[in-house]
């Protein structure tokens, strides 16, 4: 499960030289090509609700956003039409994530939202509900290796 920061990561990382948006591109560019994507409607909204910004420009941009679109008709998307809500005790605005996330179970949540994987581990949201929370740069290494 790829929290929407990520992705916004990858999406602006065209001539990015940080850690930051480098690390969002290389593991986004691996999990369009390695891994199945767990998308709800709420999390596609997400993603495309950035697309209308106009602030993403260049190949990668481009490509990240035909491959999102191309996965959601592809074998490669695990769809979950309308996923529980997981009890809170974290920002309302991470409820379709922190959902996708556990109907997915066993799965992982990426995400650069220090605050958010906090919130999780203090709940033991993650551990209750059977998925990790990753740091980009943690899931490149053990998903990409």
């Amino acid at each position: 499960m790829l929290d929407e920061n990520v992705y916004i990561f990858a999406l602006e990382s065209e001539g990015k030289t940080d850690d930051e948006h480098l690390t969002a591109a290389r593991f986004v560019d691996c999990l369009q090509k390695r891994h199945k994507w767990v998308l709800t409607p709420d999390v596609v909204n997400a993603y495309r609700r950035q697309f209308g910004r106009g602030r993403f420009e260049g190949a990668l941009a481009s490509e990240f956003m035909n491959g999102l679109e191309d996965i959601l008709f592809s074998d490669r998307c695990i769809w979950f039409h309308r996923p529980s809500v997981v009890a809170n005790g974290y920002d309302e605005n991470d409820i379709h994530v922190v959902a996708a996330a556990a109907a997915s179970a066993p799965s992982v949540l990426v995400t650069t939202d220090g605050r958010l994987a906090r919130q999780l581990a203090e709940k033991a949201i993650p551990e209750n509900h059977g998925f990790k929370v990753m740091s980009p740069p943690e899931a490149l290494r053990e998903l990409c290796g």
